[in-house]
């Protein structure tokens, strides 16, 4: 199966990695595509992913910089887009439960 590697650069307002991450979860449910679904849901997609967040002091914003390799079950690049999508919500959902797990750990210290 041939795979493939994503990458986005995403400007986003700065703040706490919470702010951060709750602007990659808006922006990773606007894309139409992402909506839609095309029957990927409940379909497991194995990916390995990285994110790098750049500060931008001047401005009080950060470019985050997600990567990501996954496996795409066909060609076309419709398809290809939607596995990205998901594979980009995947990603960010595991991320906003790390985050919002360590907030609850640190509030409970």
């Amino acid at each position: 199966m041939p795979s493939m590697c994503w990458r986005r650069e995403l400007d986003v307002p700065s703040g706490g990695m919470r702010d951060i991450v709750e602007a990659l979860s808006e922006l990773s449910h606007r894309h139409p595509a992402a909506a839609a679904g095309l029957g990927l849901d409940g379909t497991t997609v194995d990916y390995t992913a990285a994110m790098e967040v750049l500060d931008d002091v001047e401005t009080g914003r950060v470019l985050v910089v997600w990567t990501a390799t996954f496996p795409v079950p066909d060609t076309r690049m419709a398809i290809a887009e939607v596995v990205g999508h998901a594979v980009f919500r995947d990603f960010v959902a595991q991320l906003r439960h790390e985050v919002l797990a360590d907030a609850s750990s640190a509030a409970a210290s």
